[in-house]
């Protein structure tokens, strides 16, 4: 007998991880799904996130234009020493959804950092997963073979019991392969923050010299 949570007809065990079940299906330009379930081998609290995903306009966001900022951020940052390039937005701004257009324009591909980094981390034990993160994610980059790679859900960097500095760490990505990233947060007075002040996984950044592209209303 299996035991777990069925959704849309599949039995899916507790604290698997996935990327996306579809769950409701609202509209044809709009889904709501689950991106992604985690929990490390610690026994910590599982992490889930679950927010809706518009595929051409989010929230006032047209998905379009702010594909083709994407794409022509790409041929900007050719030549530079990091080619780095931040979506920032809050969650459910529609980051995925230009992503995925961007991804079905150009075939450059998408990984969901939180689902691929976590199936490697969970091979390790707890020590281990903050020394490894940054080489797991580099060979997950690496394997790709491509040029341009589109890093979305990155939630998972930004973990503290990870330790690391996910702004560096990109960087350092981006030094051989052009680096699409999506980033929770948002640009203020020529700052980059990630979450709110007073959450433990707060970030700040200076924004001066980073290529950032935030969606407009």
């Amino acid at each position: 007998m299996h035991s777990g949570f069925l959704i849309c007809g599949r039995i899916v065990k507790p604290l698997a991880i996935m990327e996306y079940i579809i769950i409701k299906q609202v509209q044809p330009s709009a889904t709501f799904a689950l991106p992604f379930i985690w929990k490390r081998k610690t026994g910590l609290a599982a992490r889930m996130f679950l927010q809706p995903i518009m595929f051409r306009e989010l929230q006032g966001v047209n998905m379009d234009q702010l594909a083709d900022q994407i794409i022509q951020a790409i041929e900007t940052v050719k030549g530079q020493y990091h080619r780095l390039i931040l979506l920032v937005a809050p969650a459910g701004a529609g980051k995925t959804a230009a992503l995925l257009e961007v991804e079905r324009r150009t075939g450059f591909p998408r990984i969901n950092g939180n689902l691929e980094l976590s199936r490697r981390l969970l091979d390790l034990g707890e020590r281990q997963q903050p020394l490894q993160a940054a080489r797991l994610l580099a060979e997950i980059v690496e394997e790709t073979g491509a040029e341009v790679v589109l890093l979305d859900n990155m939630e998972l960097l930004f973990d503290c019991s990870l330790r690391q500095d996910p702004l560096r760490l990109l960087q350092g990505l981006a030094r051989n392969t052009t680096i699409v990233a999506a980033w929770n947060g948002i640009v203020e007075r020529q700052r980059l923050y990630y979450a709110v002040p007073d959450h433990r996984e707060h970030r700040s950044y200076l924004a001066q010299d980073l290529q950032l592209i935030t969606p407009e209303r």
